[in-house]
This record gives structure tokens, sequence and C-alpha cells, in this order.
């Protein structure tokens, strides 16, 4: 089997169970096991999957901010561009955090007029160039890494504003339509950010999808549009049919 075979084979296997042991994926791919730890660490140089003992990881909400950041970079690229043209300029918007939404926040910074509220530090300074724009940044306990404020304050301060989009982006989206965060507090913030916008826009790259989170935010039939790198899967090209939601993609 080709290399570059094997890596889609073992990065699928990974993502699927968000841990595979060596073992497994060297039966998988019918190679050996040192070959297999050969294939992990350059994937896991590339920002694919994270190597771990005995194995392999996806790269889940809760690895490190640094790793996800370099995960899929030009698919980010691609979902920021996609996702600033459909904001107008002047529009009011909530945004969530996470490497998607801040890399999508340096699109949206050649925008002018906006006014913002974000919970997250990262997209706030990469807003902070957008000419005669509002951003503001509710007070908050900041979580170390992802620079997520978070707690009852932000909520508090989210409920004052109806806004005109809000843009959120996952941890994963599963089989059945139903999107995830690995933390409380922030899936607790996005579906107040929900609640409180006339449109909402979800931004998640192609790994994302069919996979399964901890914390519940809320079904694709809750949101408006899909903005993404790649055509989703059939299953959840159905799904996005059903609920009415605009898909967005190259």
């Amino acid at each position: 089997m080709h290399s570059s075979r094997r890596y889609v084979l073992l990065e699928e296997r990974i993502n699927q169970q968000g841990f595979a042991a060596l073992g497994e994926l060297a039966e998988l791919c019918g190679v050996s096991e040192q070959t297999i730890r050969r294939d992990l660490m350059k994937l896991s140089r590339e920002g694919r999957i994270v190597r771990l003992r005995g194995g392999g990881g996806n790269i889940s909400q809760d690895s490190p901010f640094e790793v996800r950041r370099n995960n899929n970079v030009e698919g980010k690229k691609i979902i920021g561009s996609l996702l600033a043209s459909l904001i107008p300029n002047r529009a009011t918007m909530f945004t969530g955090g996470g490497t998607t939404l801040e890399c999508a926040a340096r699109y949206l910074a050649h925008k002018e007029g906006l006014f913002v509220l974000t919970a997250n530090l990262h997209v706030a300074l990469a807003l902070q160039q957008c000419r005669h724009s509002t951003i503001l940044v509710p007070h908050g306990r900041l979580q170390k890494g992802t620079h997520a404020l978070l707690g009852d304050t932000i909520r508090e301060c989210i409920a004052r504003y109806r806004m005109d989009f809000c843009l959120i982006s996952t941890a994963a989206v599963s089989p059945s339509g139903t999107f995830f965060e690995f933390d409380s507090d922030i899936a607790a913030t996005i579906a107040a950010m929900r609640q409180n916008a006339r449109h909402t826009i979800l931004a998640a790259d192609h790994s994302k999808f069919l996979r399964n989170g901890v914390v519940r935010v809320g079904n694709l039939s809750d949101i408006d549009t899909l903005v993404t790198d790649v055509r989703p899967p059939a299953q959840m090209c159905s799904l996005l049919e059903q609920a009415n939601v605009r898909l967005i993609c190259p």
C-alpha cells in the first residue's frame, strides 16, 4: 500500500475512534508497527493527529491550542474567506472562539463598521484591524490556552444584545447532526449567542464531520448556514437539506 493511502486510512480511523493502537493500525494497513510509528510521527508533525504512547489520537478540542491552530490551515483559510463573503459591512454579530474562527476573523478584519461581541481574546485581537468598528469583550474567567472567557457574566452580557449574525465553530458533528463541544461553559456561551442572533453560521472543517464529542451544543436544524472547506459526506448533506440549512463550500 502506498504511503499516501496509508496516511488517509490512519487519519480516518483515528478520527473515527479518537484513539487507535499501533497493532490495530498495522493490521488495517498491512504493514509493520515500525512503519506505522513513522507514519504517525509524520502525521503528527503535520498537525493531523496527536502522537500518543502506543498509538495515535485525534486533534480534539482539548488538544493544545497551538497544535489545533496548525491543523488543516489551508482548510481554515478557505472557510475564513467564504465566511467573510457572507458578512456585509456594518453588520452586528456574536462570534465564538476556536482556531477556525480565529482564522476567519483575519478575513473579517477587512470589513468596516462591524459591531462584534466575542468571548475569545484570540478572535478579538484578530478583529482589531476592522475600520470604524466596535469590538466588545465581556469580562469573565480566562481559560488557559484557548483564551476563551467563561462564566455567567458572559451570558448575562450576551443577553443584552440582539445581533444580525452568530458565528460559531464546533469540536464535532455526529452522524445524527448533533454538534458538540468539550467544555460545558463554552457550550452554554454558544447557546446564548444562538438564542440572541437572527442568523447562525456554523464554521467547521471536514475533520469535524461524523465524529462525537462530550457536551451537546445543538443540532444542524438549529443553524441557518454551514461553511466548510470540503463538501460533507452524503449522509450529512441529506441532514442539511432536511433542515433547510444553506451549505457553503468550494
